[in-house]
């Protein structure tokens, strides 16, 4: 079994650490703001500052996080989060419906599911098909009055640094 640490840091910035205390991913936002939104209404009024976009660095590779709204309702919308180079080729991508329970990812060798598994508290599953193939639970004590929180993702073997750091991305930005 491979267990991985995450931490967030701060509001702006977590890191996923192997086993050994290495990085595997650092993910942050290199300055806090609006994270523009591609087809949402008043979008262009608002500028888009690439600052703005969250980032998730592994080793020496930046890749840039894009969202587009695939919906345009009043309360409950659809989106695609992307993930890309500084070329802005798509390396990941996921569609989150409404409920935001069910993320689904597209990676480069199929299709996966993050599933939350509560509504109270950071549980989340990564599924391949019917497989799970790790899960993510907050292991920070429940009355802690920090922006600081630690994370534990296990899996039975070791995943793709990419696949990783964009799933805990996913599930931390649509728990929190």
């Amino acid at each position: 079994m491979k267990i991985y640490k995450a931490t967030r840091l701060s509001l702006s910035e977590a890191e996923i650490l192997d086993s050994n205390e290495r990085q595997i991913a650092r993910i942050f936002w290199p300055k806090v703001g609006v994270w523009k939104t591609k087809n949402a209404p008043l979008s262009e009024a608002m500028g888009d500052r690439w600052q703005s976009h969250p980032m998730i660095e592994i080793g020496d590779k930046k890749f840039m996080a894009y969202r587009k709204l695939l919906t345009d309702n009043f309360l409950v919308n659809e989106f695609e989060i992307a993930l890309g180079d500084n070329t802005e080729q798509m390396k990941i991508v996921a569609d989150l419906k409404g409920s935001k329970r069910k993320i689904i990812i597209r990676y480069e060798d199929g299709e996966y599911q993050l599933l939350s598994e509560s509504f109270f508290r950071f549980h989340f599953k990564l599924f391949k098909g019917e497989t799970q193939i790790c899960q993510m639970k907050d292991e920070t004590p429940f009355f802690t009055f920090s922006s600081r929180r630690e994370f534990v993702v296990t899996s039975d073997k070791g995943l793709d640094p990419i696949l990783l750091s964009f799933s805990f991305f996913l599930a931390h930005n649509s728990f929190f």
